[in-house]
């Protein structure tokens, strides 16, 4: 299967990203690239804990990696370097006893929390004043390597250890700097920002390099830019202030109550630091910052206005001595109008080809016109409230290297105020405190919206005599309205929450009504590579690929996810995530592009493009406004309208419009009073009405909000359905159910089954396997081959041992929130009869039980009775534990009918609360009754 998407041949691609988003900050007297032969030792615990990726959705497991240290092994053994190997050695093996370097702080510690626990190591390498005098001594260069990590889940901290240095790190800086070395390598391999200002206090820090987290070949990157085989070309995505506390973030993302208030509006990242006043003194590297080892020049050519485009044309001139790439950024401003605006923002980029020493390049940029309205909340610009506009005034265009590196290339000027569209006030118009351009406060009171559909209650349709199949709608047989229009409110319910997961390692399905001939594609994450628990490439972080700018490797990566996940039989990734860089202490930042939502929707846009280039669906995420980790699912987002078209789903626009996604997952999170999920506003009126989607909304995983709700919302699919047992909502489908008008709910399935109608398991009709059902024959359904739907701790191979064999009864076992467990089977029955379902099970507690459903609908029940205990002499002595070894034991005789032609057998099982090890299930035997 490796060799089907040419494993060697990505993971090659992913090394070039990886060296192409490294960002050089800092480069005095030229330290960088090393010259041949130049001895370098390498400092600081970092270089033990490579950070590949983020934890979380972003991980991926990888046949290798290549880490800091194996990367320069590897330019060592090519001659380029001479690695210490005795400064190696003693970070390798360190001794047991307590460091020697002092408690000496570089670093101030300013900042809302400055306290950091004690580090927990049983062995400290030898960091003294005299060791490190030795080292100076053999080398030319000290590399210290500092590593971070973060994910899913949790934010970050301000304190030391995290987004400070620690004590340690501080006092080995200290060293370092006292030492005999005289040039110093500084290398950040973190996914997220942290604390740089400590690099200005000495003239021997000559180098910093930002490494972010650079996948399964960030050392080989590592070594190519040090050794000056790849010329550095990353470029900021956010800016880097001299403290976290100058974001202007700091004060409330911190605050961990239920409600997270934006008070800094649309003036996020470089927009309040290039904008407000006295902000950009606090500023210590710039929007679109980065350093190359050659110099180039940027002349303009031309700018050109058609009343719709805006284009723009310079030469780029390698004007140094070696090869490079050059990032050439196109921003405008205005003149003051009614509604207040940033100093600078971002409009268009392009990244030049590989120059020669003395080579030009023409590039060209442009954009819509339209792309320069605001978004009026307020009706200030004599606009209706909720309204994008022109506003009449000078605008002017500057292009540069970055945001504080530009010259004005052109202006134009507009006579008359343009009402683009009126909308509405959809979310919000109005938030507790409001930050203005001058840098003051307003107070407004806050007020939210939402449109409500009073829809009327449609009765049951018939059935047609003969179902009509779902590739007979793709063939054009049939109309898609006809075929949703035989599917019965359970059967549109079930299309409306995830399916078992039959693939090893993915997160859930969609569809799953094979009577229909609808399959179950599989779900993945994916942000940084297909998620199976089977090897595949593992790419850099999502703030690294964006720090490329560079549009065809980021489609090329996408290309190569799609193509994984198509041959890992993943038919959905559920990747990329575009969510804005609004504090750097978000866990999550690193899953994520940019503080510019120009440049997080162009780059998810080119991976959107390149994943389902191979018939994979790709699924932008988190929709929207999840800028926070810790209580992602109660935080309520308090922010103004304006900033969340022109900042928070800004980028989802572009994704949606120029990647046409297959699908969008909302978040888990608030925005102004009502959850993403079930805002009918959000998910209907702006995604579809407004940007035109036409694929499929999924929740993210397990949301804390009614189905009806979402469902009503827009919200098409609720995942990973594993909580909905559908028999067993009889209240629930005549009470709330019933409220759902039916045309809301073929809605949804409309929007599901398009999705599906894609996808290569749907044109391969791959419905999984079948067991035939023969007259007057018994068939076994082993558990075995269900087990990749288990969770928690499952051990179900164990289940091919002979009966009277010792076991642990934990081979199926209940976790996340105690949800009932299912086996699914696809039966083919040649003729309709009546059977008898037996289980060969074991448990060791009272209070389980199992459901029997066929096709959804409930045909039997039972009451799992423990089996006895059985223990050898010698599992007595070895287990000295509470563990239970269970005997087997054949339970049950329910019976029901089974249909001629295909269904679907589900088994749900239930423990009680106390019952951690579940039930032991070695198979079900089916025997027709005569």
């Amino acid at each position: 299967m490796m060799s089907e998407y040419r494993f060697d041949e990505n993971a090659a691609i992913s090394g070039s990203l990886a060296a192409e988003g490294m960002i050089l900050l800092e480069n005095h007297d030229a330290l960088l690239p090393l010259k041949h032969g130049t001895r370098i030792a390498l400092f600081g615990d970092g270089q033990m804990k490579f950070s590949m990726c983020g934890m979380g959705s972003g991980s991926v497991l990888t046949a290798y990696r290549i880490d800091f240290i194996q990367g320069l092994l590897e330019a060592e053994k090519e001659g380029k370097i001479h690695l210490d190997h005795e400064v190696l050695e003693n970070y390798r093996n360190p001794t047991s006893a307590a460091p020697q370097n002092g408690a000496d702080c570089l670093a101030e510690t300013a900042g809302t929390d400055s306290s950091s626990a004690p580090e927990e190591r049983s062995a400290f390498p030898d960091e003294s004043p005299e060791f490190i005098s030795d080292a100076a001594g053999r080398n030319d260069v000290a590399v210290f390597v500092i590593s971070r990590n973060a994910g899913e889940g949790h934010d970050r901290y301000d304190a030391a250890g995290d987004y400070r240095l620690s004590e340690s790190e501080n006092a080995l800086l200290r060293t370092l700097i006292d030492s005999a070395f005289e040039k110093i390598l500084v290398v950040v391999n973190s996914g997220g920002l942290i604390d740089l200002s400590w690099f200005a206090r000495s003239e021997k820090l000559k180098g910093l390099l930002l490494t972010w987290q650079p996948g399964m070949q960030g050392g080989r990157a590592l070594a190519k830019i040090l050794c000056g085989e790849v010329n550095p070309s990353g470029r900021l995505t956010d800016t880097i202030a001299k403290s976290y506390s100058d974001y202007p973030s700091a004060g409330t993302f911190r605050n961990h109550n239920f409600e997270m208030v934006y008070e800094e509006d649309i003036f996020v990242g470089y927009r309040y630091f290039e904008t407000i006043p006295g902000a950009g003194d606090k500023v210590l590297y710039p929007f679109g910052y980065g350093l190359s080892y050659t110099t180039f020049s940027i002349e303009n050519q031309s700018f050109r206005h058609d009343g719709k485009l805006i284009r723009c044309t310079v030469e780029v001139t390698n004007t140094g001595k070696l090869p490079g790439r050059e990032v050439v950024q196109l921003y405008s401003s205005r003149s003051a109008g009614g509604l207040e605006y940033p100093a600078r923002e971002l409009r268009a980029f392009a990244k030049t080809r590989l120059l020669a020493p003395g080579e030009s390049q023409s590039v060209e940029m442009q954009f819509d016109f339209h792309d320069l309205a605001a978004f009026d909340d307020t009706g200030v610009s004599g606009a209706p409230k909720g309204s994008f506009v022109l506003e009449k005034g000078v605008f002017t265009f500057h292009v540069g290297t970055h945001i504080r590196n530009t010259r004005c290339i052109g202006r134009y000027e507009l006579a008359e105020t343009v009402i683009l569209s009126s909308p509405g006030l959809l979310l919000q118009n109005g938030l507790p405190r409001r930050l203005h351009a001058d840098g003051s406060w307003e107070t407004a009171p806050y007020s939210a919206t939402s449109a409500e559909e009073e829809l009327p209650w449609e009765e049951e349709r018939v059935k047609p005599a003969k179902p009509i199949l779902l590739d007979e709608v793709a063939s054009g047989r049939y109309s898609l309205e006809q075929f949703i229009s035989q599917l019965s409110r359970r059967e549109l319910l079930h299309l409306s929450h995830g399916q078992d997961a039959f693939t090893t390692g993915a997160t859930g399905g969609i569809g799953n009504l094979r009577r229909y001939g609808v399959p179950n594609p599989q779900t993945a994450d994916g942000p940084a590579g297909v998620r199976r628990q089977v090897p595949s490439t593992g790419f850099p972080c999502g703030t690294l690929l964006a720090s490329t700018w560079d549009t065809e490797l980021q489609y090329r990566m996408g290309e190569i996810l799609g193509n994984e996940a198509a041959a890992l039989k993943v038919d959905i990734l559920l990747a990329p995530a575009l969510n804005i860089h609004r504090d750097p202490l978000c866990g999550r930042n690193f899953e994520y592009f940019s503080e510019d939502p120009l440049l997080s929707g162009c780059t998810a846009a080119n991976i959107v493009n390149g994943i389902q280039s191979q018939n994979v669906g790709a699924t932008i995420k988190h929709f929207a406004v999840n800028n926070r980790e810790d209580r992602r699912k109660f935080t309520d987002c308090v922010v103004s309208e304006r900033a969340l078209r022109e900042i928070y789903l800004r980028g989802f626009e572009i994704a949606v419009r120029t990647g046409h996604p297959w699908c969008v997952m909302s978040s888990y999170n608030l925005v102004n009073g009502r959850k993403c999920s079930c805002n009918y506003n959000l998910l209907c009126r702006i995604l579809r009405d407004e940007w035109g989607f036409d694929g499929l909304v999924m929740t993210d995983w397990v949301t804390h909000a009614h189905l009806w709700q979402e469902i009503l919302a827009g919200n098409d699919v609720k995942m990973p359905g594993r909580e909905l047992d559908i028999h067993k909502q009889t209240d629930y489908m005549d009470r709330d159910f019933r409220l759902i008008p039916r045309r809301v709910l073929e809605r949804n399935a409309a929007n599901i089954l398009r999705v599906i109608m894609k996808t290569n398991r749907f044109r391969d009709k791959d419905f999984g396997g079948f067991y035939l059902l023969k007259a007057n024959t018994a068939v076994c359904l082993p558990a075995a081959e269900m087990s990749s739907v288990m969770i928690g701790s499952s051990n179900i191979s164990r289940c091919d041992e002979p009966d009277g064999g010792w076991f642990h009864s934990h081979l199926l076992t209940i976790g996340h929130g105690n949800y009932s467990q299912r086996l699914t089977f696809n039966l083919d029955a040649e003729a309709a009869g009546r059977y008898q379902a037996s289980f060969r099970l074991a448990a060791d507690r009272p209070g389980s039980s199992l459901e029997l459903c066929l096709d959804n609908v409930r045909v039997g029940e039972l009451k799992i009775m423990p089996t006895a205990p059985r223990r050898s002499p010698e599992e007595e002595k070895a287990d000295s534990a509470s563990a239970r070894l269970q005997s087997w034991q054949t339970q049950g005789e329910i019976q029901f009918e089974i249909p001629k032609g295909k269904s679907e057998l589900s088994i749900f099982f239930h423990t009680a609360p106390d019952n951690a090890t579940g039930i032991n299930l070695k198979h079900i035997v089916l025997t027709p009754i005569m």
